[in-house]
């Protein structure tokens, strides 16, 4: 389509006397030497910025963790925690003693509950 354009064009200037156009399709052409150089040097720079970027110091967390921030405790370790308080303060012999703990735990009032878990916590070397 683009050749029937040109061809109209050039009816058209020499219906008015015009004999000479000048064609640039051979600067337009691409330049293949120019294609390998931009193709290189797109490569060196991916090459440096990937470089700079595994020299670069790691990318900062916001916010950051502090260091008395501490994750919690599963549930799991809360209670080997307190299974070992609860040894350690002489409440159980050991954790074959637990049921019968528990059936005795149920009965006191939950302000008891509470208190008794802050000091096994509190033992186990945390505080609530």
């Amino acid at each position: 389509m683009l050749e029937v354009n040109e061809d109209s064009v050039t009816k058209i200037l020499e219906s008015r006397g015009i004999k000479y156009s000048h064609r640039n399709d051979d600067i337009l052409v691409p330049n293949t030497i120019e294609e390998q150089r931009m193709k290189k040097a797109r490569r060196e720079r991916r090459q440096r910025e990937k470089k700079a970027k595994e020299l670069r110091e790691p990318d900062f967390e916001w916010p950051p963790k502090r260091k008395h921030h501490k994750r919690p405790l599963s549930p799991r370790t809360k209670l080997s925690q307190r299974q070992m308080a609860l040894i350690e303060l002489g409440m159980i012999q050991s954790a074959d003693d637990l049921p019968a703990f528990a059936q005795s735990f149920v009965k006191k009032s939950p302000e008891e509950q509470t208190e008794l878990l802050a000091k096994l916590d509190a033992r186990a070397g945390r505080t609530r």
